[in-house]
């Protein structure tokens, strides 16, 4: 999987799926601060109908604990598709550590640098 260099992330993008098999292309920040799989705004989590499946606390960057939804996604993920947790949060559509986890990062570190995820 490729991507790019931009505004101080790598990005790539991710086909996810509404559960009636209707592809939206997003494109995802690289986060290897967030411990989850993927985190989606308010608006992916509607415009992809996605079921939820939970509330979980999580201590988010200040030190503040708070309460989110996780709800089930499907994407493509290294060729295949594969079911995720989401969390609900405000802001750009991250993916995070858990996702990337038995896979190799590179990040060419420039404006417009290379981004590759290839599995170990």
């Amino acid at each position: 999987m490729t991507g790019y260099f931009s505004r101080n992330a790598g990005r790539i993008t991710l086909r996810l799926y509404r559960p009636d098999e209707v592809a939206f292309d997003i494109e995802f920040l690289i986060d290897t601060g967030f411990a989850g799989e993927i985190k989606l705004s308010p608006y992916w989590i509607g415009t992809l109908r996605l079921p939820k499946l939970w509330n979980e606390e999580f201590t988010v960057a200040d030190g503040r604990v708070s309460p989110y939804e996780i709800y089930a996604a499907e994407c493509d993920w290294a060729g295949k598709k594969r079911l995720v947790e989401a969390v609900e949060m405000v802001g750009e559509p991250m993916i995070g550590i858990d996702l990337l986890r038995d896979f190799s990062l590179f990040l060419e570190v420039r404006d417009g640098g290379a981004v590759e995820i290839k599995a170990l």
